[in-house]
């Protein structure tokens, strides 16, 4: 834990108001931008696809409290819904996968069909409900195809006062009738957050037989994936709160500051440091500014560092 970030978790307001932290589509491990300020978060995590789930009722995997729905998240108010089980429980959606849609891509096997049950479902604002909560602070969702759905199911209030949001939705119709980046681009223009993350992510384009046969051995399938040219496919989007709302309280200033310094924004979080000490008077901006410039300068000297010694080598060679 750096820190900085225990100096403002470990304030009043964050043991009277835990952050809460909503991560929908859990397989695999939690966040990993969360692992830093998990001891003092509340964090509500949903997984559909229980074949592959890591978290287990009794740990609470270092989070101040850990809630654990292994249920369909979305903005249906429902029992059940039919859910698609694929080949890999990575890519298992309430949404059909689209065969023509990822018929070109060597990953295709993952989304061929195992069979489709249906589970229990749940929204966002009635498991908030169920455990007494009313708000979220930073949502990540990847929920195979309805992450603008689930979002826009929820409050306008809780929409508003969320602080950090992280979606992941595919750049085609990967699924049938899924929300693609380009809605949730247009829903979130004229809100108040800004775009700080829109990094593509990639696969090989081409038949997975083709691909299979190009390559024996797995060092040599491994070595491909490398080198190999990938196209386009899904997106990973994050946003982040402007904290321009009038009569913001220090709490949620705070929580939306330390998580712009969470994602590297660092002249941003310059700019609300000082801002922060105009609204609110505390000494603790102070800090969070002098933090954020030892940050800066690190940051400056690690990349100088690996920009000469790539140079190097791209000499020797």
């Amino acid at each position: 834990m750096h820190s900085i970030a225990k100096r403002i978790l470990s304030r009043e307001e964050f043991t009277n108001k835990p952050p809460v932290l909503v991560d929908v589509g859990a397989s695999g491990e939690i966040h990993a931008k969360w692992k830093e300020i998990a001891p003092y978060c509340i964090c509500i995590a949903f997984d559909a696809d229980d074949r592959k789930f890591d978290i287990s009722e009794e740990d609470n995997q270092g989070f101040k409290k850990l809630y654990k729905f292994n249920c369909i998240v979305s903005d249906q108010e429902v029992e059940k819904l039919d859910f698609y089980l694929t080949k890999s429980p990575y890519c298992s959606s309430t949404l059909l996968p689209n065969p023509d849609s990822v018929k070109d891509y060597i990953f295709s096997p993952f989304f061929e069909l195992d069979r489709t049950i249906q589970l229990n479902n749940i929204s966002i604002s009635h498991a908030l409900e169920k455990l007494s909560l009313g708000y979220i602070d930073w949502l990540k969702t990847d929920s195979q195809g309805i992450d603008l759905r689930i979002w826009r199911s929820l409050d306008t209030s809780i929409q508003d006062n969320t602080l950090a949001i992280d979606f992941e939705p595919g750049l085609t119709q990967t699924y049938n009738g899924e929300d693609n980046a380009s809605s949730i681009l247009n829903y979130m223009a004229d809100k108040n957050f800004w775009l700080s993350e829109y990094e593509v992510q990639k696969v090989i384009r081409g038949n997975h037989e083709t691909y299979e046969n190009l390559f024996s051995g797995a060092i040599n399938k491994r070595l491909a994936k490398v080198t190999l040219k990938k196209a386009p496919l899904w997106v990973e989007i994050s946003y982040l709160n402007n904290l321009e709302k009038e009569n913001i309280d220090i709490r949620d200033f705070l929580l939306g500051l330390l998580f712009t310094i969470i994602n590297k924004e660092y002249v941003v979080a310059l700019e609300l440091a000082r801002k922060g000490k105009e609204l609110f008077s505390d000494p603790i901006f102070n800090e969070i500014e002098k933090d954020v410039y030892s940050k800066i300068k690190k940051n400056f000297w690690s990349e100088a560092f690996v920009d000469e010694v790539v140079k190097k080598f791209k000499s020797i060679f």
